[in-house]
């Protein structure tokens, strides 16, 4: 199997403001669908999305799974917490924003 060269450093793929955290190679974007790995930390952020801009608007939330563990002043600072909490195991950094610009990236881009 070929994976994408675009991967990110150490496992970390960065997609628009969302970081996510694990060591199975793919390129994520913010229109992931549903049957990824994160879909439940995706939803959970959708569902409580309100009143985190309401909140903590312009921070960033930490979840993990079906529960929003905090927000955080910096991107690092939740990335922190959640290696701490789950290791190398999947959660979701987002940053608590109104509207988010999806990116779509064409299937051959070579870096």
């Amino acid at each position: 199997m070929e994976y994408p060269r675009n991967r990110g450093i150490a496992g970390l793929r960065h997609s628009q403001n969302s970081y996510v955290t694990s060591f199975r190679p793919c390129v994520y974007t913010d229109g992931m669908s549903e049957n990824n790995v994160l879909s439940d930390e995706i939803e959970t952020f959708n569902a409580n999305k309100d009143h985190l801009l309401v909140e903590a608007s312009g921070k960033y939330a930490l979840v993990i799974g079906s529960e929003v563990v905090g927000t955080y002043v910096s991107e690092r600072d939740a990335l922190t917490e959640g290696y701490k909490r789950v290791g190398n195991k999947p959660f979701l950094v987002k940053k608590i924003i109104q509207f988010d610009n999806p990116v779509a990236l064409p299937v051959s881009l070579t870096l």
